[in-house]
Order: structure tokens, then sequence, then C-alpha cells
């Protein structure tokens, strides 16, 4: 087989690999909200992002030194406070306001509002970047608002 040939079963590898990777994600937020909502039962929002972002310290670091060692992951310097500053911002804000609304409200209302999410990444992405809209995305945006139809409206499937 020509190397063009193999560069393209590389790209389609890389871009199931990515999909699976992203499925995996929406199956672990869908079950975040349910356990944000019974954890904050017994504790206060703000201590359980503290205690979840803990826990995420604690499993990724020693992931993050396994595997500098098979890949450079180097982070220069100068970036060090940048890196810092807005990923615990960013942590600690999201997840300490993920965990009060789902609190104040309920799961379902959280993964409900959610569903936008997908249709608002695509708007940044636009205006931002000037990535174009193509017939995948408007498709599974399509997809999104189906889905937050089926639940509201109340059939027999959502």
């Amino acid at each position: 087989m020509n190397s063009t040939g193999s560069k393209n079963q590389t790209t389609g590898s890389r871009k199931r690999a990515g999909i699976a990777a992203i499925t995996a994600v929406t199956i672990s937020w869908g079950l975040d909200y349910v356990c944000i909502e019974y954890a904050t039962r017994f504790v206060s929002p703000p201590l359980f992002s503290l205690l979840r972002i803990a826990v995420c310290v604690a499993v990724m670091i020693p992931l993050l030194l396994i595997s500098s060692r098979k890949h450079s992951v180097r982070i220069e310097k100068k970036d060090l406070p940048r890196v810092f500053i807005l990923g615990a911002l960013g942590s600690a804000l999201y997840n300490t306001a993920e965990s009060m609304g789902t609190d104040m409200t309920s799961a379902a209302y959280a993964c409900l509002i959610m569903a936008f999410a997908p249709i608002i990444g695509m708007i940044f992405d636009r205006i931002f970047f000037g990535n174009k809209l193509t017939k995948t995305k408007l498709s599974l945006a399509a997809l999104s608002l189906a889905g937050i139809w089926l639940v509201v409206s109340g059939t027999p499937f959502g």
C-alpha cells in the first residue's frame, strides 16, 4: 500500500479513537451529574469540588510521570504560572458552579442544560477560529436538540 493509503488509515484510526474518547467523556459527564446530586446530600458543593480535584491530582500526577517517560511532556518555565492559575481557576470555578447548580436543581436539569454545550461550542468555534459549520456538525447539533426535546416533551422514549 502506498504512503497516502497508510496515512489515511492512521488519520481514520486517530479520528475513531478521538470519537471514542469524546463518547466516553459524554457518558462520564452523565454519570457525573448523578454523583454530584448524591454527594452534595452529604457535603457542601465547594467541599465536593475540592475533594474531586484532589482525587484527580492524586491520580493524574503518577500518570503524567509515567507518560512523560514515553513522551516528551514539558511546560516551559515561563508558562507554569499561567498554566496553574488558569487551570486552578477554570477547574475550581467550573466544578464548584456545576456542583452548586446541580445541588440547587437536579441531575436531570443539569444534563438538559449541558446538552446545549455542543451548540455553544460550535458557535464559539465559528466566532473565534472561523471553522465552518459542516453538515456533520449541524446534524449532530440537531441530534442533541432532538434528545432535549424527547426529554422535555415527556414522550415515552424521553
